[in-house]
């Protein structure tokens, strides 16, 4: 079945599945891995024409991959993992013997098991001391190459280092939690404290004081010229100049244009300028009309055209654009001349003083100058030739002045310290080697901090197993191996066998072996007794009800399967001919196995409606379990997961496989039938019944909620035919291929379904009184 698959994420899953929905064949894979014997019933489909070799895919939560069985790899490959019950078993269980060693596991009480067990003890003690020994002399040497890898720079003998070692790891696992990233401030200043260390050291001798003053003195040339040219910079911004030449020719042409309309062509401008401005002087000639006065120059009569010239004459005279203009060339021609120095710029050679600037300051300084130099347009160019981004980057001249006065600043204490005190010297250089050694060694440990970390979270995991291993007493233990071996042979096996049948026959039925009339005949000696349980002198399946003698195989599986823990158990059917009384009795036999033995999962595979519904209702009133158990219901052969009739979920899974723009796989059309089938059980239960009514998964429902009746909504004649029709159209018939069922229904007509089934909750809602 390439599209059965089944989860089991919670230690008790419930599946119900009906006669044909393909609980046998999930059964049988379950079998094949629990029981070494090969089944007698087909593992391949029969009713396929080429059915291929049966397999299936299976994984434990603990196991990286997965494991594909197939016939080649044999039957029972899981048999001390997993249990199994079903009505072969149950037979099997009824029909032979009982092995006491399976049920009781004490036998076969003999001084021997306990000298086995002593020296069993004593190969556990000899192994865990080599197990841990061989660990701890692996993360020992694996410590120890960390700290000659740290050696040159960090002082292993001093904390936290001094005392790392396989099983003391806590206060270097400490140390390392808290130290902080070596982050760029933290290697800015190891290369600061490098350089004192430098300028320190020069200042001890008089030819290191004489070098410390002239790289003092040219780093003072260096700030000389860049203040010179930051100075130039800032009176001579190219971006504004570019302005000021643009407005400049803006105005020139706005001048041209007012003397043009206030000259005649073919005159001299400056003659007749001298003119209007003397006759201004003495009158106001925008105030001449014609008819009231004379020409100011002629003495004539004014006409209109004379009228219109002299308050052109007068715009021009008091208009302030040529002001402006003078003033904007004045500018132009100042910048001008302050780029060609800017331009005719050189930085001299200071090299020699780039190791008493941080790394990488000099070389920025050149790049910085050689981008302001070029940007300034030469003498014969047009200002808007200038690089106004690269010219900008003189911003960066006061920062590297900065840097440079900080730099005189300490080359100048150096310089007065080894002139002034050498034993104050000789106390700077200490602190700041020491400084250095710190950031240094952070430096180190911080580059190789995780794995430090790891190698300390490998010595903390071993540490309480060396611990323990110290601590553990095992003389006292193998002493007291000795004393129960003496009073072993007192205690009878089939006394305890007995008690422990007796007590799962009272869980399952309420009646002990003897009130069921039940005896177990054994034979044989110590280890080798076997156990017939019978009735009189006849075996147990001759006298006892079917319904008995299921009882009978549950209670020796129950003691099996408390003796011998297994990782799963599973229970095919166990409930087929009990009574209810029975059903109730195996139910709280559940729900106490799932309570005693949380590290179990159980798997339990019915068709038995009761018995369904009952081993839910135990688990739910018995408070915490209800929260281990799935319940799961299979379908179609192929859809089996977690039962769920929340709208909103079932809606969210629906909606993405018919949002897409193609037509779903034909899996997906039947995962989504599967779901829209669930859907419409939801708006019967929960909408139509008021929530009162549950399909598969039934919860605690308290009976004086009477008031909730009154809020049931029937369905309209048509709503129920509608509903009826999409369930039959959402389910195939028994015997067809669900893959085959699906591949004619399109997302189309599923867009439609869904949109009926909810367009029906709605109408439903709306009724509800």
């Amino acid at each position: 079945m390439p599209g059965l698959e089944v989860r089991f994420t919670r230690q008790l899953t419930l599946i119900f599945g009906k006669n044909g929905s393909g609980k046998s064949s999930l059964c049988q894979a379950l079998k094949v891995l629990a029981s070494p014997e090969r089944p007698t019933d087909p593992l391949h489909n029969v009713r396929a024409t080429n059915p291929g070799t049966p397999a299936f895919v299976y994984k434990f939560r603990d196991q990286p991959l997965p494991v594909t069985w197939s016939q080649s790899l044999g039957y029972g490959t899981l048999v001390s993992s997993l249990k199994y019950f079903d009505s072969t078993v149950a037979i099997k269980h009824t029909n032979g013997t009982l092995q006491p060693r399976a049920v009781v596991e004490v036998a076969p009480f003999r001084l021997e098991v306990f000298e086995y067990a002593r020296s069993l003890a004593t190969a556990f003690q000899a192994a865990a001391t080599t197990r841990v020994n061989d660990a701890m002399t692996r993360i020992q040497r694996d410590i120890d190459a960390a700290k000659q890898r740290l050696a040159d720079r960090v002082d292993i003998a001093a904390a936290p280092f001094n005392h790392w070692g396989a099983v003391s790891s806590d206060a270097c696992a400490a140390y390392l939690a808290a130290l902080p990233a070596f982050d760029d401030a933290r290697v800015a200043r190891l290369a600061e404290c490098e350089r004192l260390l430098a300028q320190y050291s020069a200042a001890a001798s008089e030819e290191g004081l004489r070098s410390l003053r002239a790289q003092h003195a040219l780093l003072e040339q260096l700030a000389a010229q860049l203040t010179s040219l930051g100075t130039w910079c800032n009176s001579a911004r190219l971006a504004d100049l570019q302005t000021a030449d643009v407005q400049a020719t803006e105005k020139r042409a706005a001048s041209t244009e007012l003397a043009r309309q206030a000259f005649p062509s073919g005159v001299n401008h400056e003659q007749h300028q001298a003119l209007i401005a003397a006759a201004a002087a003495m009158y106001d000639l925008s105030a001449f009309r014609v008819g009231e006065h004379a020409c100011p120059l002629c003495n004539q009569t004014m006409t209109a055209d004379a009228e219109r010239l002299f308050t052109v004459y007068h715009g021009y005279l008091t208009s302030t654009l040529r002001a402006e203009l003078l003033e904007l060339e004045q500018t132009v021609q100042n910048g001008r001349a302050t780029l060609t120095r800017i331009g005719q710029f050189r930085l001299n050679d200071y090299s020699a003083c780039s190791d008493s600037l941080p790394a990488g300051t000099y070389d920025a300084i050149i790049a910085a100058v050689e981008a302001v130099v070029t940007a300034a347009p030469a003498a014969d160019q047009p200002l808007s030739s200038g690089d106004v981004t690269r010219y900008a980057r003189c911003n960066e001249l006061a920062g590297y002045l900065t840097t440079i006065r900080a730099a005189q600043t300490a080359l100048n204490e150096a310089i007065t310290t080894g002139t002034r005190s050498r034993q104050e010297l000789t106390a700077r250089i200490s602190a700041v080697q020491a400084e250095i050694g710190t950031l240094r060694s952070h430096q180190a440990v911080a580059a190789d901090k995780d794995a430090l970390a790891a190698l300390c979270e490998s010595a903390s995991r071993l540490t309480p197993d060396h611990r323990r291993l110290s601590r553990y007493d095992f003389a006292s233990r193998l002493r007291a191996m000795t004393m129960k071996g003496k009073e072993a042979h007192r205690e009878l096996v089939l006394d305890t066998l007995e008690q422990r049948l007796s007590d799962e026959y009272r869980s399952l039925c309420g009646a002990t072996l003897h009130q069921m009339g039940v005896r177990l005949a054994s034979r044989g000696d110590q280890q080798d007794i076997i156990v017939t349980p019978q009735v009189g002198d006849s075996p147990v399946y001759r006298v006892l009800s079917e319904g008995e003698q299921k009882v009978h195989a549950l209670a020796v599986f129950m003691c099996e399967a408390s003796t011998a823990r297994h990782r799963v158990l599973v229970f095919d059917d166990p409930a087929t001919s009990f009574d209810y009384n029975y059903v109730s009795n195996f139910c709280e036999r559940l729900r106490n196995l799932v309570r005693e033995q949380p590290q179990t999962q159980v798997i339990v595979l019915t068709h038995n409606w009761d018995f369904f519904i009952n081993l839910q209702t135990t688990i739910n009133r018995s408070p915490g379990l209800n929260a281990r158990m799935s319940v799961q219901v299979l379908e179609d052969c192929a859809t089996v997961r977690e039962y769920s009739e929340r709208w909103e979920e079932l809606s969210n899974e629906i909606g993405p496989m018919l949002a897409g723009p193609g037509e779903p796989s034909a899996s997906e059309k039947e995962r989504t039938a599967g779901l829209m089938r669930r859907l419409i059980e939801c708006l019967t239960n929960k909408h139509v019944f008021n929530d009162l009514r549950h399909q598969y998964k039934p919860k605690t429902l308290q009976v004086s909620e009477f008031h909730a009746f009154t809020r049931l909504v029937p369905l309209e004649a048509a709503e129920a035919d509608t509903l009826r029709d999409i369930y039959a159209n959402l389910s195939p018939p028994e015997h067809d291929d669900p893959r085959n069922f699906y591949t004619t229904r399109s997302r189309t007509q599923f867009s439609t379904w869904l949109d009926q089934i909810n367009a029906i909750k709605t109408a439903v809602e709306a009724r509800r009184p």
